[in-house]
């Protein structure tokens, strides 16, 4: 495994193009390009499959009580949806509505349009359950969608049939916005393969990274929080080679 810092354009392969099944399995790299995806996404070229997680508004500054704000937050995604829509075939995103003032601000509605208007189909949409527990302040479960524009080819794990998936939230060095790996694990598996390329352009703590080279594939993440990329670059660098037999989302009776 190899962890880097992008420092100029990578060499990727178109994911059409044919490569030997003896050299995907020698790549296993993972790479860190620190910047907003927005501006970014054009320094990564083609890959194989996009999964993220957008940040919440008050990761980003916003607040969701103020007009103006959502209408930057909307902006935020618009644009980094547009650049991603040019780079990968397949699009999964992890998004959780918002609770404010008693109502919910539908986000995956949000992302859902923004696709719809480059012609891009919701393939796939599954529920992320992180608790059973009441919580008055946050909602407990997440959309995880995925979206392509042409026919998309799917490996169809098991794992990947479940649409209610119920995994605790996960936590590294403080982060407190992580994705389970459990929950991204059938997401690699269905619509990946060894030694293809995975771009995560909201990377955070790098959960995205640490599945695919789990798993044989390369990953490219974004992150424009210089402090989180470090974090994430010494996460994937202390994970080593997991194997990947895995017992996927068995059910808990004391699940919470």
């Amino acid at each position: 495994m190899r962890v880097t810092r992008h420092t100029r354009k990578p060499i990727r392969r178109h994911p059409a193009m044919w490569v030997p099944m003896e050299e995907k399995r020698t790549m296993n790299e993972f790479s860190v390009i620190v910047g907003d995806c927005r501006e970014k996404m054009s320094e990564v070229g083609t890959v194989d499959y996009i999964f993220t997680g957008p940040p919440d508004f008050d990761e980003v500054g916003l607040n969701p009580k103020s007009t103006k704000d959502y209408i930057a937050y909307y902006a935020l995604l618009k644009r980094a949806f547009d650049e991603m829509v040019h780079v990968t075939p397949v699009i999964t995103v992890a998004i959780t509505d918002r609770k404010c003032d008693g109502e919910i601000i539908p986000k995956h509605a949000i992302v859902q349009d923004l696709l719809r208007t480059h012609g891009w189909r919701c393939i796939s949409h599954k529920i992320w359950s992180k608790s059973m527990k009441r919580n008055l302040y946050r909602l407990t479960y997440t959309h995880i969608m995925s979206f392509a524009k042409g026919t998309v080819k799917q490996n169809h794990p098991n794992v990947y049939e479940i649409d209610v998936l119920h995994a605790k939230e996960q936590k590294w060095q403080g982060y407190s916005y992580g994705i389970n790996e459990e929950v991204v694990w059938p997401f690699i598996l269905n619509f990946t393969n060894e030694g293809d390329t995975v771009l995560d352009p909201f990377l955070g703590s790098g959960t995205t990274a640490v599945v695919c080279l789990q798993n044989n594939r390369n990953c490219i993440g974004i992150e424009i929080c210089s402090v989180t990329a470090e974090i994430a670059q010494k996460r994937v660098s202390s994970q080593g080679r997991i194997p990947r037999a895995r017992k996927f989302f068995e059910e808990r009776e004391n699940f919470d």
